[in-house]
C-alpha cells in the first residue's frame, strides 16, 4: 500500500511538470512568434519614414487647427529620432522612438522617447497607429488624434 501511495505521489508531480513545461513551451512560441510580427510589421512601416505634414489635430473630435505647410514632423527609422515644430502651437520635440505591437490587442504604436530640453524633462509618450499608409498618417493617444500627410 505504501508504495502504491509513494507512486500515485511521483506520478501528480511528473504531471505537474509535464503541464508546467507545455505551458512554458507554449508560452515561449508565442513570444517568438510576436518578434517575428513585430519586425515583419516594422519593415512595412519604414514607409512612414520621412517628412509628415501636420493636416489637423483633434480633441475629443474638435479640430484644433488650421495648419500651416511649416508645422511638419520628421520621423527618421535609420537613426530612429523624431523631430516636430508645430508653430501655430509653439510645440517644438525631439526625441527617439520604437515601434511597438501590444501583445493583447496587436495594436501597433510608437513610445517617443522625448529628449530633455531647457522647458521640459525627459518623458515618454504612447501614440496607436489608426492608418499608415505612403501619403497618410495618423496617430492618437487617448482623446487626441494627430492627422498627417506628405
Amino acid at each position: 500500500m505504501k508504495l502504491a501511495n509513494e507512486n500515485k505521489f511521483h506520478m501528480r508531480h511528473y504531471i505537474f511538470l509535464l503541464i508546467g513545461l507545455i505551458f512554458i513551451c507554449s508560452c515561449q512560441n508565442k513570444s517568438t512568434a510576436t518578434n517575428e510580427e513585430l519586425e515583419s510589421a516594422a519593415s512595412d512601416f519604414t514607409e512612414l519614414g520621412g517628412k509628415w505634414i501636420y493636416r489637423d489635430i483633434t480633441k475629443n473630435d474638435t479640430s484644433i487647427g488650421p495648419f500651416e505647410s511649416t508645422d511638419t514632423m520628421y520621423i527618421d527609422f535609420e537613426s530612429h529620432r523624431f523631430l516636430y515644430d508645430i508653430e501655430k502651437l509653439q510645440k517644438h520635440s525631439a526625441g527617439s522612438f520604437s515601434l511597438e505591437q501590444d501583445s493583447m490587442t496587436e495594436q501597433l504604436y510608437f513610445d517617443f522617447h522625448y529628449d530633455s530640453s531647457a522647458v521640459a524633462a525627459a518623458h515618454t509618450r504612447n501614440f496607436n497607429i489608426e492608418l499608415g499608409t505612403n501619403d497618410s498618417l495618423i496617430i492618437s493617444e487617448g482623446p487626441l488624434k494627430f492627422y498627417y500627410s506628405r
